[in-house]
Formats: C-alpha cells, structure tokens, sequence
C-alpha cells in the first residue's frame, strides 16, 4: 500500500476473491469499502468465518471498513460508492473491480442472450463503471492512483463452453490496455489480474466434479490449483510502491496454465 490510510474500494467483497483481496490490504493498513449486493459470504464459498461480513472480520483484525451495497451494473451506485469511500474515509487511492458471474458452462448454441446480455453487464459494464468513477474522482484528488481489474485466463485465452464469459474478460483485459494510456498522464495506473481456477464459491460446482477436476488439474503445470489468497497477493502487490512503473499489463495468476 502506498501509505497507512490509504482508502481502497473492492466491489464483489463479500465472498471469494474480494473477500482476500479486501481483508489483504487491510492487513497491509489500508481503509477499505467494501462493496457487494450482500454483506455475508455466499453459503456455497469456502470462508472460515462464513456468518462473518468482510467488513466486520476486517474491523475484528483490529483494521478499518464499512460495507455498501452496489450493483455494479449501475452506474449511480457504484457513484454513490465512490463518494461513500470519500466522505467516510477523506479520499479514494485504490479500485479494485472484481465483481463478477459465471452463468453456466455450456457451448455458444446453448448460451441464452439473457446469459449474455448479464455476463457483460456485470464483468465488463461494471469494471467500466468503476474504472470511469474511480478514475474521475482520482483526477479530482489529483494525487494518481490505483485501479485493478479482476480479469481470468479467460481474458486470454479462449475457453470452451465458456464463450460469454471469456468475451467478457477478453474486454476487461484491452479495456484495461487502453484505460492505462488515457490515465499514465495522471500517474494512475490501471493493470488486471487473470485468475485460473480458483476454489470460490462461484466455482464449486465444478470442482466437486471429480472428471472435471481432473481435466483442471491435468491441464495446470503446477502441482495445485488456485486460492483466492494467490489472486489478493498479486492485487496486493500491483496497489503496492514496487509497481509504481506497471501499468497496462495484465497478470496471470493460473499456476502456468496460459504458459502452454
């Protein structure tokens, strides 16, 4: 983190990755908002503390959060996250977007326009939305500052059966190429992190699959899937001062599976 009060905002913070990556810069002396539809993790996720909102188990660390609801595909309310971040914390330094769905894990002829029209919604509309809100109030502050994208290998690489989701994090990954140059000027940087498999609770179901999580496994060089706590230190890593010359680029966090 860039200074001991340094005011982040994590949408999708309630369950899975958000919740590592909120209660990591926590750790790290970050304030943080943390941003969701609900407070508590999802009941399918693997969380210790499970009845506990990210919020509360960050202010039980001794660290300072408060939670605000937001739909990420509405543009005044991740707004009004924004100036919330601003009035309870003084001023906003960090954006992570990491909202997102996956809907099902079916081909292109079985994928509905509703599936669609949300998948794009939600991982790609909401990262533009918070980019553009987060960016626009940094301008303001006009001290620079952070933006994460939550991305996937998906962004990457193309993946069967998956074909909303992969055009919607192929998005997120050039719009974060191009954010980055619009935001150098402003000493912002804008980079994505591109998880692999992760055990959240969006994922579950498949990794309960034993065919299925063999294929994963098979498909993965390094002897082990992902953690959230993998996706958080790289997000930690990229708010942090030794990545103050980064931005535009968009890291793996797949235990080499895009490496092939």
């Amino acid at each position: 983190m860039q200074d001991k009060q340094t005011p982040s905002r994590v949408t999708g913070a309630s369950s899975g990755n958000g919740r590592a990556i909120a209660t990591s810069f926590a750790d790290e002396g970050a304030a943080v908002v943390c941003a969701d539809l609900i407070e508590k993790p999802r009941d399918e996720g693997y969380e210790d503390q499970i009845d506990t909102a990210t919020h509360e188990l960050i202010e039980e660390r001794g660290g300072d959060a408060v939670f605000a609801e937001c739909d990420v595909t509405d543009r005044e309310q991740v707004r009004s996250v924004i100036d919330a971040a601003v009035e309870e914390f003084g001023h906003l330094d960090i954006v992570v977007n990491n909202a997102g769905i996956f809907t099902r894990y079916v081909d292109i002829t079985e994928t509905t326009h509703e599936e669609w029209d949300q998948t794009i919604g939600v991982n790609l509309t909401g990262v533009w939305n918070g980019t553009k809100e987060g960016v626009e109030q940094m301008i303001e502050q006009g001290h620079g500052g952070r933006v994460i994208n939550v991305a996937s290998v998906g962004g990457l690489v193309g993946l069967e059966n998956e074909p909303a989701y992969s055009a919607s994090k192929g998005g997120v990954v050039n719009f974060t190429r191009a954010a980055a140059l619009d935001c150098a000027e402003h000493e912002i940087n804008v980079n994505a992190v591109c998880p692999g498999w992760i055990s959240t609770a969006m994922t579950r179901e498949y990794l309960e699959d034993q065919e299925f999580m063999a294929e994963l496994e098979d498909a993965t060089p390094w002897p082990r899937l992902g953690e959230p706590d993998d996706v958080a230190d790289a997000c930690t890593f990229l708010a942090g001062p030794r990545a103050e010359w980064i931005t535009g680029h968009s890291l793996a966090v797949d235990g080499g599976y895009t490496a092939q």
